[in-house]
């Protein structure tokens, strides 16, 4: 049995430090775990050039002793430096000298880790080095092997040994670096292979033609600095067959975004060419963020539609293979593209996720505070018309740093970055520019099909014009006979001109026809019903005849089901008349229209004792519209009411609705609310999506709804001006739907 401690019992031993200890497979973690692709390896060691200030780093292979070598022209090391440096994991020396010696270019690494990489590539290396050893006051080379297999067997990190020489060499020696690699774990011709090459060059040379502000291309050439250049094995380099072709796509590109974050102003703008007022904005003269320097990005669109780049002096299948193979936004950190952003298979702005579920709200919070959430109606709603990832070609241009924390901070498997909030305000300025590219792209598409349309209309009438001149020129037409042809040709010319304005009423009129889809649900349940009622009465009678028995019990049945029915019928029938006449527009006395709609489901709303109260006076009138529309909108309303009571009841007769309707100054307010199951908050800005439904079978004999009448409901009642919102209910009730309707000012 184990005794509590007791401290006067004690005494201290020891009161030492204790210091971390590693494992020589450390480096393989750093280095094979760490890094996953080929390409990515090869950018490290490439980087390490760059920062090194060579002018040209090259990598070649040899196929006679397995051997991928990098090579560069940079400042080398000295022994100093591959000791404190090379040798140290993890070294702080180009965080703390964030700019290179001679050319002081921008470093590009930072974790002292990616040397590292060398080891996903092989399990040894020969390190040669030439450099001008300030300490000895000549130029050196140093030389040194390491056999990975050997490093990852010891116990102890640091008391492993690898052997290195140093020489004096002549003075005009070429400074430098090559590192040797072999026992390859790749085969040296995949270095060959086009596949990585381009992958090496995308990253390192990703985007000409793109605007990228203040930040320059990695080994941009300028006064003091000669430029960098990377030399792959059997390199054929864009020729300027291609150059052209980048430049000549993203010229003729159908919209584009810019965005310009420095300080804490930022501005983005999406517009597109060809149209003045194509263009919208988002400006903050005072944001907040912690992206430091800020950033520039450069977005182009293109939608696969005709005739994109017809007749503008290239091939189009090429201009569309470039665009697919450049597609998505990259992100281009220090003149290097950053992995996975805009690859293939990466949908960082989720873009295509959103394409495919059809999604309708703004995710950036810049959009939403600056436009508000998009109309749900599908025909206007631009987030379904949100530009897919293979249909932009972009770039973020920045220079990250971070402090702590705080930051784009590179995560250290150089895949992306880490999530923080830093990455999250970067992410909403990006996607609230895509967003802004839908709106202002979506609005120039309508805008165009109206143009189109005009035109066509114009051409058809000009054509009609035509006609009727060379009917009545023509020699050979009797008179009487130019008059009647003359005639049709007026009348199809007058009908053209009338043709966007039956249109419009048509596509009205099918709506309010739609209405009718809740009365069809109710009529089918009491059709059903009527017909159990029917075959009951059948047996009952045929019974009954035999036995000469009394039948007014179910004659009685019958007779209010038929009248029920009938009922629905007269309400079905009276609306389509009311529809085909052309929704005739009236005043009316809205509380005999409203008493019949409510009788149209007297069954329905007694038989689940729910209570239902008419609050109008006798007097009030409605605006001056159909009698259909009217009692339509009120139909569905009362409708999804009487679903919700049902839904919170479960049987239990509790049930209360109320349809208001009283007429203010210049409105005509209409209110139906419920004690129902309500509406969840999440939910309540979708409600009025079409195919969107809250309502289940589940304890509804009506069965769950379409998902169409809210939206049939909401866009009929702006047609007409008004307005329709799901408002605070008054105490006692869950749910309260309030259509206004305007009245003429003079009313």
């Amino acid at each position: 049995m184990k005794t509590k401690p007791n401290p006067s019992s004690e005494r201290k031993l020891l009161s030492l430090n204790a210091s971390f200890q590693s494992e020589g497979r450390l480096l393989q973690e750093l280095g094979e775990r760490l890094v996953s692709k080929p390409e990515v390896a090869l950018v490290e060691l490439i980087k390490n050039s760059f920062d090194a200030d060579a002018a040209s780093c090259a990598v070649s292979y040899s196929d006679s002793n397995q051997t991928i070598s990098v090579s560069d022209d940079g400042s080398g090391m000295s022994e100093y430096d591959f000791k404190s440096k090379w040798m140290r994991v993890a070294s702080s020396s180009k965080s703390a000298k964030p700019v290179s010696l001679l050319y002081k270019r921008k470093v590009t690494g930072e974790k002292g880790i990616g040397r590292f990489a060398v080891r996903f590539l092989g399990k040894a290396l020969q390190l040669e080095t030439i450099a001008f050893d300030k300490e000895r006051g000549h130029m050196t080379r140093l030389t040194a092997f390491f056999d990975w297999e050997k490093v990852d067997e010891a116990t102890d990190l640091g008391k492993v040994k690898i052997p290195y020489e140093l020489w004096r060499v002549p003075d005009n020696t070429q400074l430098g670096t090559i590192l040797n690699i072999t026992k390859l774990r790749i085969s040296a011709q995949d270095i060959e292979g086009q596949e990585i090459r381009n992958k090496v060059l995308k990253i390192v040379s990703p985007f000409s033609g793109l605007e990228r502000g203040r930040f320059p291309a990695l080994g941009q050439k300028t006064e003091a600095d000669p430029g960098f250049t990377v030399i792959l094995p059997n390199e054929i380099g864009e020729d300027d067959a291609q150059s052209n072709l980048s430049s000549y796509v993203l010229d003729n590109h159908a919209g584009r975004v810019t965005i310009n974050l420095d300080g804490k102003r930022l501005r983005i703008t999406a517009s597109v060419p060809g149209w003045e007022k194509g263009i919208r904005h988002i400006n903050r003269d005072d944001f907040f963020h912690d992206i430091q320097g800020g950033f520039v990005a450069d977005i182009r669109y293109f939608p696969r539609r005709p005739g994109t780049f017809q007749g503008k002096g290239i091939d189009g299948r090429s201009a569309w293979t470039w665009v697919r193979d450049n597609s998505g936004v990259a992100i281009i950190d220090h003149g290097l593209r950053i992995k996975p952003y805009g690859d293939e298979d990466d949908d960082w702005l989720s873009q295509d996720r959103d394409s495919a579920s059809n999604y309708r709200k703004w995710r950036s919070k810049l959009m939403v505070d600056d436009y508000g959430q998009p109309d749900s109606d599908p025909s206007t709603n631009p987030m379904l018309y949100l530009p897919q990832k293979r249909q932009v070609v972009g770039a973020v241009f920045l220079e990250s740093t971070a402090k702590g924390t705080v930051g784009l901070i590179a995560s250290a498997d150089r895949e992306g970055y880490l999530s923080n909030e830093t990455f999250s305000t970067l992410y909403d300025i990006i996607r609230a520019g895509i967003e802004l590219l839908a709106l202002v792209d979506k609005e120039n598409q309508a805008r165009l099909e109206k143009i189109e349309a005009d035109q066509l209309a114009r051409e058809a009438q000009a054509g009609f014009k035509a006609a009727i001149a060379r009917i009545q020129a023509s020699p050979t037409l009797a008179p009487e006979d130019k008059v009647r042809i003359v005639t049709e040709y007026q009348k199809l010319s007058e009908n053209l001109t009338e043709a966007k304005d039956y249109a419009r009423r048509a596509a009205f009129n099918l709506e309010a026809m739609s209405l009718l889809g809740v009365v069809a649900g109710f009529m089918t349940h009491e059709s059903r019903r009527i017909m159990r009622l029917l075959d009951n009465a059948v047996v009952t009678l045929k019974s009954a005849v035999k036995k000469g028995l009394k039948f007014s019990v179910e004659l009685e049945e019958l007779s209010s089901g038929r009248d029920e029915f009938k009922r629905h019928l007269d309400y079905t029938s009276t609306f389509i008349n009311n529809v085909n006449g052309g929704l005739t527009e009236t005043v009316f006395k809205v509380k005999p229209q409203i008493e019949d709609v409510v009788n149209k489901f007297h069954y329905f709303a007694k038989s689940r004792g729910i209570h239902v109260k008419i609050v109008v006076n006798d007097d009030c009138k409605s605006p001056h519209m159909s009698v259909g529309i009217y009692t339509g909108i009120i139909l569905n309303l009362y409708s999804n009411a009487i679903k919700a009571v049902v839904a919170r009841q479960h049987g239990n007769a509790d049930g209360r609705i109320e349809i208001r309707a009283w007429t203010d100054k210049n409105c005509h307010i209409v209110e139906v609310v419920d004690n129902g199951v309500g509406i969840p908050e999440e939910i309540k800005d979708r409600i009025w999506d079409p195919l969107f439904t809250t309502t289940s079978s589940t304890y509804n004999p009506l069965g769950s709804g379409m998902g169409l009448g809210l939206s049939l409901v909401k866009r009929l009642v702006e047609a007409i001006k008004g307005k329709i919102a799901l408002i605070p209910p008054p105490n006692g009730f869950i749910t309260c739907f309030e259509v206004r309707y305007s009245l003429p000012k003079n009313k």
